[in-house]
């Protein structure tokens, strides 16, 4: 009877040993997928800041090419219209004066 007392206190005792081991074992599984996760979960963050930093980049060159492209129009467009103007300044200062000295 003693020696299957000592066989089953044995058999606990390994039992023991193994669900130690076993829950050891799960607590490292589950640190390292943590680990994993939060390197996983960093990376991807990194890649949308880095896409959104690209797309930003892109929609501010097109935003300047067009901002340009809007300025080059309105020099143009005041430069046709300092040139109607001094074409006809001599001509509206003439009609402007003859009609001041007709009263």
């Amino acid at each position: 009877m003693k020696a299957e007392l000592e066989k089953i206190i044995q058999a606990d005792e390994t039992a023991s040993r193994l669900v130690e081991a076993a829950r050891l074992e799960a607590l490292r599984i589950r640190d390292g997928g943590a680990k994993k996760s939060s390197e996983l979960l960093l990376r991807k963050r990194r890649e949308v800041e880095t896409a959104v930093l690209a797309e930003a980049e892109r929609i501010m060159t097109e935003a300047r090419a067009k901002a340009c492209s809007i300025r080059e129009d309105t020099d143009r467009y005041l430069e046709r219209l300092r040139i109607r103007k001094n074409e006809h300044y001599e001509e509206h200062i003439k009609d402007l004066l003859k009609k001041v000295t007709e009263f």
